[in-house]
């Protein structure tokens, strides 16, 4: 399963991170994939993949982000939303969430 996120759940006017139909939505600006022990993230120009067990440190990480820079605008919405659209597929519970 992977997340797909042009706009925050926000701004698709959903809660859930998921656009109805398939489990994504068709933007390739964030994507989050998982097997059973890691997580990957993959931008438009860069990916990373991490133990599944840090998704909760990741996501508060990037929130934290968020709010440490507010002049970055809108750059870390994308990650977040998803990050926190795997969250919700694995029932992972996150500081803050």
């Amino acid at each position: 399963m992977s997340f797909l996120h042009e706009k925050t759940p926000r701004e698709a006017g959903r809660s859930d991170g998921v656009e109805a139909g398939g489990g994504q939505s068709q933007n390739a600006a964030m994507k989050a994939t998982h097997d059973d022990t890691t997580f990957t993230l993959t931008g438009e120009i860069w990916s990373a993949t991490y133990p599944l067990d840090e998704l909760p440190k990741w996501l508060r990480w990037y929130r934290g982000r968020k709010a440490r820079f507010p002049k970055a605008g809108n750059s870390y919405d994308a990650t977040i939303a998803a990050l926190e659209g795997l969250a919700a597929e694995l029932g992972v519970t996150v500081d803050g969430n």
